[in-house]
């Protein structure tokens, strides 16, 4: 009566690729994201985030190809959207202003390095009820995910980024930042974490991401940045695993390891399947099996 088919999913992906999005900066301009490193790539592997600035995202052999990672990105679009058009709904009634949320999201750049939060909040401190500036960053989260791995460590750098280039480019100070995850299953089930922007962790950081953006963009190939992928495992689920040498060579020894792996466990099941102690192991008796005594079941003889 029915079967499986795949019409939907191919015609959304092909409209990753014809509904290109565009990065508004606060100067009136448009981002060109591949002469920076964003926020949002600062904390991936340098290697990937160097094929991600200098590959084209269609070959010339014009065959699509869409980052795999994209129906992620969408449902984070989306639920960011429904953030902003809650807070809107708030009106007057809300504690806070938000700013560049929503249509009036902008990205910020300089240097090296680019960013596009996903606001900025003005209002009271939420312990000292203090006025302040407030960096604003959302995330979405899959029901299952670890809530005692949060905040990740990516997420931390591309909010530090970002306090780092909305105080350069608006000339305006900043006394943290937040950071809230949302769930998105049931968006009531919210996880905040407040980075203070002085905090000596924060100041090195940001120096810290300078650098790092700066050595990424002025290397001149692949080679010339460092595999991290391979560290962190992020090489699993990479975009660029078939042009990475790194991830080339890695998949190979892998594939070395795995046979001489599986040989070695042959070798060792047949030694164990003919030994006398089989039975112990696997639950059966070898054709060799030991001479024993006694039976291993005593039944009672008839009278």
């Amino acid at each position: 009566m029915y079967k499986k088919t795949s019409l939907l999913k191919p015609q959304l992906q092909r409209a990753q690729l014809h509904n290109p999005q565009t990065w508004p900066t606060f100067d009136g301009g448009q981002l060109d994201r591949s002469k920076f490193v964003s926020s949002s790539q600062i904390g991936m592997c340098a290697r990937a985030i160097w094929y991600g600035n200098n590959q084209p995202t269609v070959p010339a052999n014009d065959v699509p190809q869409v980052l795999s990672w994209w129906g992620f990105a969408q449902r984070g679009h989306g639920h960011e959207a429904w953030v902003v058009a809650q807070l809107a709904n708030l009106g007057d009634h809300g504690d806070y202003y938000w700013s560049y949320v929503g249509d009036g999201q902008r990205s910020f750049y300089a240097g090296a390095q680019s960013g596009t939060p996903d606001g900025v909040i003005i209002g009271p401190h939420p312990d000292t009820a203090a006025q302040c500036n407030i960096l604003f960053e959302h995330k979405s989260i899959d029901p299952r995910t670890n809530r005692k791995n949060l905040p990740k460590k990516q997420h931390l750098m591309q909010v530090v980024q970002n306090m780092d280039l909305v105080e350069h480019c608006l000339d305006m100070p900043l006394t943290g930042a937040l950071l809230a995850y949302s769930d998105a299953s049931d968006f009531s089930l919210i996880d905040e974490y407040w980075i203070d922007r002085d905090q000596p962790e924060v100041i090195a950081m940001m120096l810290h991401l300078e650098e790092r953006a700066i050595a990424i963009l002025a290397a001149t190939s692949a080679d010339d940045v460092a595999p991290e992928g391979l560290a962190d495992g992020s090489c699993k689920n990479c975009d660029f695993g078939a042009l990475c040498s790194a991830a080339i060579t890695a998949k190979q020894q892998d594939r070395k390891k795995h046979a001489s792996l599986k040989h070695r466990a042959a070798a060792v099941f047949g030694q164990l399947k003919a030994s006398p102690d089989a039975f112990l192991i696997f639950g059966w008796t070898p054709a060799r099996s030991p001479q024993r005594s006694k039976p291993l079941r005593v039944t009672s003889k008839k009278r």
